[in-house]
C-alpha cells in the first residue's frame, strides 16, 4: 500500500492502491496492465536522469570552485532523496559555489539532473542535540527564544527527529550575536543542577521512581551521576514545584533507618568507641547497634551514612593494628581548639592538634558559607595555620558537599585575585580568564566575545581604554564637545541647536534650518530687523565677540575633535536624508502626475475607440437595413410578375 504524498498529489490519491516503482522509463501502460491484471492502471508523472552521470556532475563542479580535496561526499537520507556535503577551505568560496549551484547555469543540468536544493550554511554556527523528553519539558522556553529572535544576526533552528532526539542549532552571520546566544542555549540544556538540600545517596538507585513522582509537576528530573546531584528541566513555576517534592522526599528519606553491615572484628570498637562517637554526632536515638547480625541501625540522611561508614573504616584500622581506643578517646587530656575543652574523641591533624569528631564535623560542613580559605588548625590560640589535608576533609564530607564546597574555595580565590582573574563580560557566561598573560585581548572559548584585559570591557583595536571609555559614554562625549567648542569660539544655531562656525563676514549667521540669528547673543530675527538689532545694540555689524577670551585656537581634545567630526557627519547625513526625501517626494509627486495625465489620455482615447466603434456599428446596422429593403423589394417584383401570368394569341 502506498502512503499519502504531501502537496497537490493528494488529492489523485487512492488508499486501496499499489505503486509500482523501479519500473523501465520506456515500459507502456498496457504492459503494466498484463502484468497486474487489471485496466485500473494510472501512470504517475516522474523525473528520470542518470544519478551516476549527476554526482559526477556535482563533484566535478564543487571541485571547480575550489572545494577541499577528498571532502565531497554523499549519502541517502531516505528513499527518495539523497544528500551532497563538501567543505571549502573560505567562505568567499562557498558563497561563490553556492551562488552558481543555484543559478544551474552549467549545460545539461536542467534536463539530466534531479530537483536540487543548495544550502550554505550560515558563517558562525553550533549545534546540541537533546532528548525528545527534555524537549517537551522545555518547550516553552525553547519556543519563546525561537520566537524571540526572529529576524536578527542570530537565531536558534530546532529540527525534531524521529529516533528521539532534538538538535538544537544556533547559527548567525555576527560573532558578537551568536555567542551570548550560544551560552544561553547551553545553560538551557544544562538545566539546574540542585545543592545538597536536595539530595540523598538513594536516588542512584531510585530515578526512575523519584522521576515519576516529579513528572506530576510538569518538570523532568535527571540523577547527575558525576556530581551526585539532581538536575531539573522546565519553566521555573514547575521547576519550584518539583523542588518542593524533592526537598519533601529528602526529609522522609532522613526519617528511615538505613543498616549498616560491619565486619565481626569491628564489633569490638564500636562497642567501645564507635557508638558512643555516632550517638554523640547524630543523637542518643538515631543509631543503634546489632550485635548479633553485626548491623548499624541509623537514622538521618547522607551526613549520618557518610560519618558511620568513616567509623566502619576506622574500625577496620584499629582492628588490623590491636589498637582498641578507649571511650573517651583521650588519654592525654589535649584541648580541642575549637570548643576549649578537653577533646572527646579526637581527630588528629597533621599537625599534632586534636579536634572533637563533632565540632571538626561542624566547622567542615559550615566553612562553605564562611568564605575563610584556606580551611586551616585553629590550635595554639588560632596561630598555627596548618592546612587541614584534602583526605581528612573527603572523610567528613559527603561527595556532594565535598564538590560544592571546591566550588566556593574557587570562587572566593578569584574573588581575592580581581587584579588577575577576571570573569567574561557576556550575561550568563561562566568563563573566566587570567589577565596577566601578555595578550592585550582575550577572545572566550564559550561565547567568542573579545575582551581588554586591561579595561575588562569589549576588545577596542586602535584606541586606548581611556579613548574607548569615552566613546561609550555620550554624557562624557558631550561635555568634551562643549568645552571644545568653547575655546574654539563654535556656538549652536538657537533653534535647530547644530554647531557653528564663524570664519568671517560680519555677526549676521543664517543657519541652514532657515533661522537668521546674531553671533553675538545668539538672539533670532527676521532678515530685516537683525542689522538694526546689531547696529543699536551691539554698536555695529562687525563688533568682534566679547565672548571670545582666547581667539587663538586651544589644542584640540582627540574625542572633542572626533565627536565634532561625527557631529559634523551626523548632520551633513542628515541633510543628505533630507534632500533625498524631498527628491523622492518631489518624483512620486511628479510619477503621479504623469499618471493621470497617462489615464486622462488612456481615457480619451478609449472614448473615441468607442465612438469609432459606435459609429461603425450603426453603418453596418444602416447597411444590413438597405440591404434587406433592397432585397424584399425584390422579392416583391418577383411576387408580382407570377401574378400577372403570360398568354398567346393564336391566329
Amino acid at each position: 500500500m502506498n502512503a499519502r504524498p504531501n502537496g497537490p498529489a493528494a488529492r489523485y490519491w487512492v488508499e486501496e492502491s499499489i505503486k509500482l516503482t523501479n519500473l523501465d522509463p520506456e515500459i507502456e501502460v498496457d504492459e503494466v496492465t498484463a502484468i497486474a491484471g487489471t485496466d485500473r492502471v494510472r501512470p504517475i508523472k516522474s523525473n528520470t536522469y542518470d544519478l551516476e552521470w549527476f554526482i559526477s556532475w556535482l563533484k566535478g563542479t564543487v571541485e571547480r570552485e575550489g572545494c577541499i580535496p577528498g571532502s565531497f561526499v554523499t549519502g541517502k537520507v531516505d528513499e527518495n532523496r539523497m544528500r551532497a556535503v563538501a567543505k571549502f577551505p573560505a567562505r568567499d568560496a562557498l558563497e561563490k559555489a553556492g551562488a552558481t549551484l543555484k543559478r544551474g547555469a552549467h549545460i545539461g543540468f536542467a534536463h539530466r539532473g534531479p530537483t536540487l536544493a543548495v544550502i550554505v550554511p550560515e558563517e558562525h554556527q553550533y549545534m546540541i542535540k537533546i532528548s525528545a523528553t527534555q524537549y517537551q519539558a522545555q518547550k516553552a522556553q525553547w519556543e519563546a527564544m525561537t520566537e524571540g529572535r526572529r529576524g536578527k544576526k542570530a537565531f536558534v533552528r530546532i529540527n525534531e527527529k524521529r529516533n528521539g532526539m532534538v538538535f538544537i542549532n544556533v547559527q548567525g552571520s555576527e560573532e558578537q550575536e551568536i555567542g551570548p546566544l550560544k551560552v544561553r542555549v547551553e545553560g538551557l540544556v544544562a538545566g539546574e543542577r540542585l545543592d545538597a538540600e536536595h539530595w540523598h545517596s538513594s536516588f542512584l538507585q531510585s530515578e526512575r521512581t523519584l522521576r515519576e513522582k516529579v513528572s506530576a509537576t510538569g518538570a523532568l528530573l535527571v540523577v547527575d551521576r558525576r556530581f551526585q546531584a539532581l538536575r531539573l528541566f522546565g519553566g521555573s513555576n514547575v521547576v519550584a514545584a518539583a523542588k518542593d517534592c524533592i526537598r519533601d522526599e529528602v526529609q522522609r528519606l532522613a526519617l528511615m533507618e538505613y543498616e549498616i553491615p560491619i565486619a565481626r572484628q569491628s564489633v569490638r570498637f564500636f562497642v567501645a568507641t564507635g557508638l558512643q562517637i555516632l550517638k554523640d554526632t547524630l543523637g542518643e536515638d538515631s543509631v543503634t547497634l546489632d550485635v548479633a547480625s553485626c548491623t548499624l541501625k541509623l537514622k538521618g540522611g547522607d551526613d549520618a551514612i557518610q560519618h558511620a561508614r568513616k567509623l566502619v573504616e576506622e574500625a577496620i584500622a584499629a582492628a588490623s593494628d590491636g589498637v582498641l581506643p578507649s571511650v573517651e578517646g583521650n588519654e592525654d587530656g589535649s584541648i580541642c581548639p575549637i570548643c576549649y575543652d578537653t577533646a572527646a574523641h579526637p581527630e588528629v591533624l597533621s599537625c599534632g592538634h586534636s579536634c572533637c569528631e563533632p565540632c571538626l564535623l561542624h566547622y567542615l560542613t559550615s566553612a562553605a558559607t564562611s568564605n575563610k580559605f584556606p580551611l586551616i588548625c585553629m590550635g595554639d590560640e588560632a596561630s598555627c595555620n596548618t592546612p587541614i589535608s584534602i583526605p581528612i576533609i573527603q572523610r567528613y564530607l559527603t561527595k556532594q558537599r565535598f564538590d560544592h564546597l571546591i566550588d566556593v574555595v574557587f570562587s572566593s580565590h578569584i574573588q581575592s585575585n580581581p587584579q588577575k582573574f577576571k570573569y567574561c563580560t557576556t550575561p550568563d557566561c561562566t568563563q573566566i580568564y587570567q589577565c596577566d598573560t601578555g595578550k592585550q585581548f582575550h577572545k572566550c572559548p564559550s561565547c567568542f566575545s573579545e575582551i581588554c584585559s586591561s579595561c575588562n570591557e569589549e576588545a577596542h583595536e586602535g584606541m586606548t581604554c581611556e579613548e574607548r571609555r569615552i566613546q561609550s559614554n555620550p554624557a562624557e562625549q558631550e561635555r568634551l564637545t562643549e568645552e571644545w567648542a568653547q575655546s574654539n569660539n563654535i556656538k549652536r544655531c538657537p533653534s535647530c541647536n547644530v554647531l557653528t562656525e564663524k570664519t568671517e563676514g560680519c555677526n549676521h549667521m543664517e543657519c541652514r534650518c532657515g533661522v537668521h540669528f546674531c553671533w553675538i547673543c545668539r538672539g533670532t530675527f527676521d532678515e530685516r530687523s537683525i542689522y538694526g538689532h546689531m547696529n543699536t545694540v551691539h554698536g555695529g555689524i562687525y563688533v568682534p565677540d566679547p565672548g571670545n577670551r582666547n581667539p587663538a585656537p586651544a589644542p584640540i581634545p582627540l574625542f572633542g575633535a572626533q565627536a565634532l567630526q561625527e557631529h559634523m557627519r551626523a548632520e551633513r547625513e542628515i541633510e543628505a536624508a533630507r534632500l533625498r526625501r524631498e527628491e523622492l517626494q518631489r518624483r512620486l509627486v511628479e510619477d503621479q502626475r504623469r499618471r493621470r495625465e497617462q489615464a486622462l489620455a488612456e481615457q480619451r482615447l478609449q472614448a473615441a475607440r468607442d465612438q469609432e466603434r459606435w459609429r461603425l456599428q450603426l453603418a453596418q446596422e444602416r447597411r444590413r437595413q438597405e440591404e434587406a429593403r433592397l432585397a424584399a423589394e425584390v422579392a416583391r417584383r418577383e411576387a408580382e410578375k407570377k401574378k400577372e401570368g403570360s398568354f398567346c394569341a393564336i391566329m
